[in-house]
């Protein structure tokens, strides 16, 4: 005997239907929440990668900066002494005496220069009284991006170059971020 069993019509037409069992809606929740995690665990590191390469470029150009801008300055000296940790010099260009050196003001941060009146005798140290106006930066402070600090650790005068030892690059926490252990400029005075 022959058992007929008979089915809706509205259970055939579910089951023909495109649908997602409970089992794939469960699978595919774990998938997208271990995405998402990851992806909120990997975007703040590559952010940190991202400004520390940003950072050490900016330190970098800064450290050019102020190498092209020393060069310039001493290269054409009439005459130069370094004494003191800093370099003072005759500039052929502007005339007048100069002197540069580190800076702990924060309006000039890095380098500055100190404009002079009268001459530069030979051996004879620059005082107080004869400077001319306030400090100014070597480079401007817009050149140097973010919280950087140009310096240096020693300078020193030779028959034909200026050298400054341990040329750096700090951000405002005190790491070295850009570093030059010796910057020669050549220059064209006789001693």
């Amino acid at each position: 005997m022959r058992i007929l069993s008979v089915k809706p019509k509205r259970w055939r037409r579910m089951r023909g239907a495109g649908g997602f069992t409970l089992t794939e809606m469960l699978v595919t929740m774990l998938i997208l929440t271990l995405a998402a995690t990851l992806l909120a665990t990997g975007v703040p590191v590559a952010v940190d990668t991202y400004q520390k390469t940003v950072r050490s470029a900016n330190a970098q150009v800064a450290l050019s900066t102020t190498a092209t801008a020393l060069r310039s300055e001493l290269s054409l000296a009439s005459y130069a002494d370094a004494r003191n940790n800093k370099v003072c010099y005759v500039s052929r260009e502007e005339g007048c005496a100069l002197c540069i050196q580190n800076s702990d003001d924060s309006a000039c941060r890095g380098l500055q220069k100190q404009y002079y009146t009268g001459n530069l005798a030979d051996g004879v140290e620059l005082s107080e009284d004869k400077k001319d106006g306030n400090p100014l930066a070597l480079i401007s402070n817009a050149t140097i991006t973010e919280d950087l600090t140009v310096a240096y650790d020693q300078v020193t005068k030779s028959a034909d170059a200026i050298t400054f030892t341990n040329l750096h690059v700090t951000d405002a926490a005190g790491n070295n971020l850009a570093s030059v252990d010796e910057f020669k400029v050549l220059t064209r005075f006789k001693d």
